[in-house]
């Protein structure tokens, strides 16, 4: 398998936003009424969830050797 040389780069335009930074579009976002809603709900539903794994499982650890294999891990 022949490993890739360049990685792509992706960018998007944001309209009538000059140069916002994505950062500062999540943070509106996550600022506006309803973002507090969902990203209270979401921490008590979904991060204990990764929290067990990466604590109890031990998957914060990389099984694989090598720079292409742990990238692809």
């Amino acid at each position: 398998m022949q490993e890739k040389e360049h990685d792509r780069q992706v960018s998007f335009a944001v309209d009538g936003e000059g140069n916002v930074s994505y950062l500062d579009l999540m943070k509106q976002k996550i600022d506006s009424g309803q973002g507090r809603k969902n990203y209270s709900r979401r921490m008590w539903t979904i991060e204990p969830v990764f929290g067990n794994i990466t604590s109890h499982k031990g998957t914060n650890k990389l099984t694989l050797r090598g720079k292409a294999k742990v990238t692809s891990q």
